[in-house]
């Protein structure tokens, strides 16, 4: 779910809540829906695995298209296969 809400954000170009949108809303929500589930074994080590896990695999990832929507005078028609060389690179 945090991932189309990123991309809706790009694609409006609001860009100053799509840079802090996971790492203050998705960190407040995460750990809040565990405790209101009463999920509280192993609370710390949990939430923390799952915020890396998120600030990895979706926050990072987000921002792909956000790189695509640059404009760079000197790579003008070639930002999508720069993106994809730099996302193939890093896996």
């Amino acid at each position: 779910m945090l991932i189309p809400v990123q991309y809706y954000l790009i694609g409006i170009g609001w860009y100053g809540l799509f840079s802090i949108f996971i790492p203050v809303y998705g960190f407040l929500l995460l750990p809040a829906l565990s405790v209101l589930a009463q999920d509280t074994e192993h609370f710390l080590m949990r939430i923390a695995k799952m915020q890396w896990g998120m600030m990895v695999a979706i926050y990072c990832i987000s921002y792909a298209p956000a790189l695509m929507m640059l404009n760079i005078p000197a790579y003008a028609g070639r930002m999508p296969c720069c993106c994809f060389i730099c996302c193939w690179s890093c896996r």
